[in-house]
């Protein structure tokens, strides 16, 4: 059975929550990971050779998995300024979230950082005018 598109098969509901909720799981997870050896590798590293790592570790894995799949057609973009952007401003959230993991225990840091999609939804009704529902 196939969806509409014809490109991945379907999926019961039930099953696409459960895939949802493992795949959030297991992202939180690598994020504790990632949190934790930034710590640590910041104890004998420069903070921003350790940001460096992570930026070329990134891109090589980015690199071997969507190359052979779209080629070069997957670097060009109809908004450089756009992915400039987007681009910087990952860079900065990164380079300042690992300033203070090295400056903060990391439990009150993952605290102030999950209240980040708090943020998205205020941010959201107020700068785009997005309808917030009380649930959210």
């Amino acid at each position: 059975m196939s969806s509409v598109s014809g490109c991945a098969p379907a999926i019961s509901p039930a099953r696409a929550a459960l895939t949802g909720i493992a795949l959030t799981v297991a992202a939180c997870a690598l994020f504790a990971l990632l949190d934790s050896g930034t710590k640590f590798s910041g104890q004998f590293l420069p903070m921003l050779m350790v940001v460096w790592l992570r930026f070329v570790a990134q891109a090589l894995v980015t690199t071997a998995v969507v190359l052979p799949r779209q080629g070069l057609r997957a670097l060009r973009t109809q908004h450089p300024k756009f992915q400039l952007g987007r681009a910087l401003s990952g860079v900065l959230t990164t380079v300042f979230a690992f300033y203070c993991i090295q400056h903060m225990p990391l439990a009150n840091f993952t605290a102030v950082w999950s209240a980040g999609p708090l943020l998205i939804v205020v941010a959201s009704a107020l700068l785009f005018g997005e309808k917030v529902s009380a649930a959210r």
